[in-house]
């Protein structure tokens, strides 16, 4: 897989293009606004802890010290996924010398690592799978080493990284499972299970990891009872149909139809000459562990496209590695640059419409449309505070997480604010301490308007309520959505289910 043309790279066009790259990135972030999901997680970073009801503690970790040193501010959440792109790039070209014979090869690596549909719009927004993402490019990288380099020292280093991915998302566990196949499956791997060397990284992954598992027991476990039990099974089999169609939809989506086409076409070609190299297993079994994974949870339940997003990793350099070994075939060539160049050309329109909408979709159905609008709401918002609640000593509410933490991220004095979760998933905001102190008097609650009125939901969870303003949200010149903001009071009984709700009073 490797000659030593790999000696004659010319690093200095690959590292310009890596900074490029990161220029770029930079340039397109600071035309970007804030998602609902970016301003809960940095909420998350103002009450640090080991654990959160969602996931693990890292992506509040790094928000909390890139906003440390750059305040609470776009630049200061931006600079989370910047810097986790940056650094994936240079794990990518890492890996690109282990497994691609040419410097073309290696560039190619890095824009599709950029610019593919998942990472090029995943790579702009603050979600655990940055570091996830980031830790298991690492990890693989050490496993190479450790597997087909006999560099001892990289099993520790394996464990480090294996480690702070289960900090950054419980999916990492699929890493695990991806090594010990290939541990047991690879040729003269399986003797590694009888040396201190693979129980070295479990002991150093597990003690990294300790403290979440530690949180999670003082808090009834409750995080993992959510991830496990994320979504129901539906037993209705053309439901069950339509998720799994989804499911492969997203992925071929996300990686462009054409570069899946080369993906599969690749797998059927290792899979012939899998025998000769058992790098070119080690590629497979942890591009396709994840998604079989998921191909199977999709047959239940709705799976997020973003969910297997290390599989990526690997799936791109095997469709790399492919357009290498495919020189001498030029209609397969061809091939390969369209669905590059497909893929390309789909990113930059997509993310371009994402910061200047001009695809003609509705707005109701334009996810681009979830971060437009929240500055002027929440500054309406800010201004009827300060109005009927001079001091500002008044809780401020709403329903769902995500205007919970856009209410605390957009008003001025970003006040702590909480989530009453009525008929809505559970999140963090049910597990913080202050909730029911200030839930038992008079709050200000902040919530979309149904038809111009409040959902008879609430009718029943307040015992008193006064609506004391409407407040819109553009999100075009001629669309808008309204809000309330109402002056409201709980129930008792509504009062005890909302702060007992994670079981914790």
């Amino acid at each position: 897989m490797r000659n030593k043309k790999n000696k004659h790279f010319s690093t200095n066009r690959i590292w310009l293009v890596i900074i490029g790259v990161t220029i770029l990135r930079a340039i397109v972030l600071t035309q970007t606004s804030l998602v609902p999901d970016e301003t809960y997680y940095w909420d998350w970073s103002r009450f640090l802890s080991f654990g959160y009801f969602d996931h693990p503690p890292m992506i509040a970790w790094l928000t909390y010290l890139s906003t440390a040193v750059l305040g609470d501010t776009l630049a200061g959440i931006k600079t989370v996924p910047l810097v986790g792109g940056l650094g994936i790039s240079i794990v990518l070209y890492f890996l690109g010398r282990r497994f691609l014979e040419s410097e073309s090869g290696i560039i190619l690596l890095i824009l599709l690592g950029n610019f593919t549909l998942v990472f090029a719009i995943g790579g702009l927004i603050l979600t655990p799978d940055i570091p996830m993402v980031f830790f298991w490019s690492l990890a693989l990288l050490f496993a190479y080493e450790a597997l087909f380099k006999g560099n001892d020292r990289a099993w520790p280093g394996l464990g480090v990284a294996i480690g702070l991915g289960l900090l950054s998302k419980y999916l990492f566990v699929h890493f695990g499972l991806a090594l010990f196949l290939v541990i047991i499956l690879g040729k003269n791997h399986s003797k590694l299970l009888r040396s201190w060397k693979p129980w070295t990284t479990l002991i150093i992954a597990f003690l990294i990891y300790l403290p979440n598992i530690i949180w999670n027991m003082q808090n009834d476990w409750i995080s993992y009872r959510f991830q496990l039990g994320h979504g129901s099974h539906d037993p209705d089999f053309w439901r069950r149909l339509q998720y799994f169609s989804e499911y492969v939809g997203s992925q071929v989506g996300l990686l462009s139809p054409l570069v899946f086409i080369t993906l599969i076409l690749a797998t059927f070609f290792i899979l012939k000459h899998i025998r000769s190299d058992n790098r070119l297993l080690f590629l497979l079994v942890f591009t396709y562990v994840p998604w079989l994974f998921f191909a199977y949870i999709s047959w239940s339940r709705r799976v997020e496209a973003n969910w297997p997003a290390p599989a990526m990793m690997t799936a791109i350099i095997l469709v790399v590695w492919y357009w290498e070994k495919s020189k001498e075939n030029k209609g397969l060539r061809r091939f390969i640059h369209s669905g590059i160049l497909f893929s390309f050309f789909t990113t930059l329109i997509i993310t371009t419409h994402s910061l200047f909408p001009f695809l003609p979709i509705e707005p109701q159905r334009d996810r681009t449309y979830e971060a437009r609008g929240w500055k002027s709401l929440t500054a309406q918002v800010y201004q009827l505070r300060k109005q009927v609640d001079p001091t500002l000593k008044l809780p401020l509410c709403a329903n769902s997480y995500q205007l919970t933490s856009l209410l605390a991220y957009y008003n001025p004095d970003q006040p702590r604010t909480f989530a009453l979760n009525v008929d809505s998933r559970l999140n963090h905001y049910a597990l913080l301490a202050q909730r029911a102190e200030a839930l038992q008097d008079t709050f200000l609650f902040v919530e979309e308007l149904q038809k111009g009125r409040l959902d008879r939901k609430y009718q029943k969870v307040f015992r008193y309520y006064e609506m004391k303003k409407f407040v819109d949200r553009e999100l075009t010149p001629s669309y808008y959505k309204w809000y309330g903001i109402y002056k409201v009071v709980l129930n008792p009984e509504s009062y005890k289910k909302i702060v007992t709700q994670a079981g914790f009073e």
